[in-house]
């Protein structure tokens, strides 16, 4: 039985073949040296075998040493599963001692977090390769204007990274051409071996080939991301048209070769051209006709007595036979069990929908049931907070997931509305502490604030919204909780949203609107009078004139959650999301490497934000891990001011007079004391309802580490009972056990 709530953070897996508790183990990690864990490892857990296990962690985790003893696999009694687990981790050891109040009791209680994973790598079985076209045309046909998505642009570590429209053009323009121009050097290498030329000849035009395509790529890049992968699929697909056309006049004249090719490629390039390049349809008809015009020529260029035009076509499906599935073998893994997932998950179409609802589904309710699960003893509630955390395709799942759970919980979150309008401040009667908290997020969610007093006001909100009950006037109200007090991205694709989620900038924007997406501050009410007065929320009638309450709105869950994402500047699957969901997303840019294809393949960061790194990455991995300890893990000491039920009016009146202090706000970096009031709200206890409840203090509960004197001289002014925590007490044995 845990005297303090507790921190649960929900880890969520990207694509691939992910085993259970593979992501959970290997994020927390070991707390230890990991040559040293799996030295005193039983056998089984040792070097071959730890690395498949996830057991023995071959990196980091978010663990340090110095909590390696406290780290405890529990059963996730929450999960429905046999192989469902846990991690306790309790980090009092690193919880300073409330100074002063020597009064008060001294309690060594635990911090505990839980981290739990959520596994849905099983849902999508049955992907097969049918399901890819339609996640590549996606792509290919996406929107790009009014698009910054790629290399020297929102990738960049420095506003140096960018390029002009004109050198944009430019870049499309060179890609598009050198594409093209592989699939002509294809043709002549095919036909050049289908008549067994000189092998320097058939080396020469493959590398000349190779050249091109990389170059176009490399070019591309300058370009974005979107025209990146539209380059790369137009010159395989370009050297495949080459390939057969080379195959099909083989025999013929070299003039032949070169008409033939050239028709080929302009087909693709029409094609290309009216699915991916917005081409008018005057050119893309003029495309056709040339090559038309150029197929006859190329056919009448030919000399009958070589040979029939079509003669070398079953060596060269002969050898397509043998290529094929060597091909397919090799990337078909990857692109089934790794692609095929975000494929479908980022699809639309009938046959993905009920694997992805489900999904979606699933992280809802763990969501729901962690949020309401209560100690068996004391009913009060077991977590009061919840740190998201998703990676790759994971973070994506995270969002959707959030987004719904939001909307289950958001109607059961009642606020006061005083109609007072948002110009006139804080200072009107009819304004309750409990609006007034709400109000100070919309004045700043409509100046576009973000950071310093708006983030502490968001932290105010968050409090506010987890607290089981309130005071208004003297009466001990029960709300509605909100716990998701932290969204953590990494390697978040939503950077490509534009492409990914909508089929382009414009559509985009109006997903945002109409809150399809959720933006970090919120979206703000349309409707004059609501934007004045209530400007997150929507108005509930109440059936009593004059007595309307309100509701945050839809897509609000921003207002009192932080979005922090973290991305490798080489990664090209994550980047920044502040331009796109809104200044309240605090990116946090890992690296200082460009956004090339070259970097991601070589230096590949986009498996190193925890657990093993390479040379290139470790540094970044760090402070990856330095960032999500601080949002994982609660450092604060905390003071309980309580009484029973005779003394209920004096903490009533310590609450009232509280909030009335005049105490200088503390932000997240700094330390202070968290003071927390237990208060009776019931007699005795029943199924489901405590006899003493956390109390929301109508204004922040952490103060700085001078004022604890001032709030314990309050505290003893009305007779109430105060215990602090501390590291370690010398009658250790009515310290909490951390392994529960």
């Amino acid at each position: 039985m845990a005297m303090l709530p507790r921190t649960a953070v929900i880890v969520v897996h990207g694509i691939g073949e992910q085993e259970p508790l593979d992501t959970l183990l290997s994020f927390v990690g070991r707390g230890s040296d990991p040559a040293v864990a799996r030295t005193a490892a039983p056998e089984p857990l040792r070097e071959d075998m730890a690395p498949v296990a996830g057991i023995i962690d071959s990196g980091d985790g978010v663990v340090d040493a110095t909590a390696g003893d406290r780290r405890f696999v529990l059963p996730d009694r929450l999960a429905g599963t046999s192989f469902g687990r846990i991690v306790s981790v309790d980090m009092r050891h690193r919880i300073r001692t409330v100074p002063g109040v020597d009064d008060a009791e001294a309690r060594s209680w635990s911090r505990t977090t839980h981290f739990y994973e959520y596994y849905w790598a099983y849902r999508f079985r049955d992907t097969a390769w049918r399901h890819l076209p339609s996640f590549v045309r996606k792509l290919v046909e996406a929107d790009r204007s009014g698009l910054e998505d790629g290399f020297m642009k929102a990738y960049g570590p420095s506003p140096d990274h960018a390029v002009s429209a004109g050198a944009d053009r430019l870049a499309r323009i060179a890609a598009i051409v050198l594409a093209l121009a592989t699939g002509v050097v294809t043709a002549l290498v095919a036909a050049a071996a289908v008549q067994a030329g000189h092998p320097l000849l058939l080396g020469g035009g493959g590398l000349l080939a190779a050249l091109f395509a990389v170059l176009a790529v490399t070019i591309s890049q300058f370009a974005g991301v979107l025209t990146t992968i539209r380059t790369l699929l137009l010159a395989g697909l370009s050297a495949a048209v080459g390939y057969v056309v080379g195959a099909v006049f083989a025999a013929q004249t070299w003039p032949s070769i070169l008409t033939g090719a050239a028709a080929g490629v302009l087909v693709v390039a029409a094609v290309a051209g009216a699915v991916a390049w917005r081409m008018r349809l005057a050119v893309t008809l003029s495309l056709v006709v040339l090559a038309v015009v150029l197929a006859i020529v190329a056919t009448n260029l030919g000399d009958p007595e070589r040979g029939e035009m079509w003669g070398a076509l079953a060596g060269a499906q002969t050898f397509l036979g043998a290529v094929i599935p060597v091909v397919t073998l090799a990337v078909g893994g990857f692109a089934l069990s790794g692609l095929g997932d975000a494929a479908r998950y980022l699809s639309s179409k009938p046959d993905n929908i009920s694997e992805r609802e489900s999904i979606r589904a699933g992280l809802v309710e763990r969501l729901r049931q962690i949020a309401e699960d209560r100690d068996e003893v004391t009913q009060r509630y077991r977590y009061d907070r919840i740190v998201l955390v998703g990676h790759s395709l994971g973070t994506v799942i995270a969002c959707d997931a959030l987004h719904a759970y939001w909307n289950t919980v958001a109607p059961e979150v009642e606020i006061p509305l005083s109609r007072v309008p948002l110009a006139d401040g804080d200072d009107a009667d009819a304004v309750t502490r409990y609006e007034r908290a709400v109000r100070r997020v919309e004045r700043h969610a409509l100046a576009g604030e973000v950071g310093g007093e708006a983030e502490l006001d968001r932290a105010a909100l968050s409090e506010a919204l987890r607290a089981p009950h309130r005071l208004e006037g003297e009466e001990v109200v029960a709300s509605g909780r909100w716990i998701v007090t932290d969204l953590v991205t990494l390697a978040c694709p939503l950077t490509h949203a534009e492409i990914l989620v909508t089929s382009g900038a414009d559509a985009f924007a109006e997903a945002k609107q109409d809150r399809f997406l959720s933006t970090a501050p919120p979206q703000a009410q349309r409707t004059a009078s609501a934007h004045d007065s209530h400007a997150l929320r929507y108005k509930v009638w109440t059936g009593v004139r004059g007595e309307d309450t309100s509701r945050l709105h839809q897509s609000a869950q921003f207002a009192s959650t932080t979005w922090t994402n973290m991305f490798f500047t080489h990664d090209l699957v994550g980047g920044e999301l502040a331009s796109r969901f809104g200044a309240g997303v605090r990116d946090v840019p890992v690296g200082a490497r460009p956004a090339t294809l070259g970097q991601f393949i070589a230096a590949y960061p986009h498996s190193s934000y925890w657990g093993a790194a390479s040379r290139k990455n470790v540094a970044g991995r760090d402070r990856v891990l330095a960032e999500v300890k601080e949002r994982c893990f609660a450092h604060d000491p905390v003071l309980v001011v309580f009484g029973e039920e005779p003394e209920r009016d004096g903490l009533v009146a310590f609450v009232q007079e509280l909030g009335e202090l005049d105490l200088a706000p503390v932000s997240a970096d700094n330390p202070a004391v968290e003071v927390r009031v237990l208060m009776p709200v019931a007699t005795d206890i029943s199924p489901g309802e405590p006899r003493q409840d956390w109390l929301w203090l109508g204004r922040p509960a952490r103060v700085r580490r001078e004022d604890v004197a001032q709030v314990a001289e309050l505290a003893r002014a009305h007779g109430l009972e105060m215990r602090k925590g501390v590291a370690s007490v010398a009658d250790d044995t009515d310290a909490e056990d951390a392994s529960e």
